[in-house]
């Protein structure tokens, strides 16, 4: 496993190892504000946005620690994609790559509205 860690970022390549930083920085940064702000928060809140309008959009404050979850996992299949693909395929690994930094958006944008709500 090691050596396959090593694969993905044996070219000083920026576009590799940047995106993945930022990722696990935006992760950290939203658990860090969930705990910060856990006891000010009502008991349910939106997360999701794409269900009809009412009780179905609402889910306890326990299950806002989903988004940095899903965001971890989507790091880890990202990486483990890109760490299976061959050398040569450097374009296709930078777009995996920086996708994560589009991801990282939606979902940090996502955790702001919810708090933009009730802060």
């Amino acid at each position: 496993m090691k050596k396959k860690l090593s694969l993905i970022f044996e070219s000083k390549d920026q576009y590799f190892l940047i995106p993945l930083l930022i990722s696990l920085f935006t992760v950290l940064l939203i658990t860090i504000l969930i705990w910060i702000f856990f006891i000010s928060l009502p008991p349910q809140l939106p997360l999701f946005y794409s269900l009809s309008w009412g009780d179905n959009q609402l889910v306890s404050k326990q299950q806002l620690f989903l988004l940095p979850i899903v965001l971890s996992v989507i790091i880890l299949i990202n990486t483990f994609i890109v760490s299976q693909l061959h050398p040569l395929q450097k374009v296709l690994k930078r777009l995996l790559m920086l996708s994560l930094i589009f991801i990282d958006l939606i979902i940090l944008t996502t955790f702001l509205k919810i708090l933009s709500i009730f802060l």
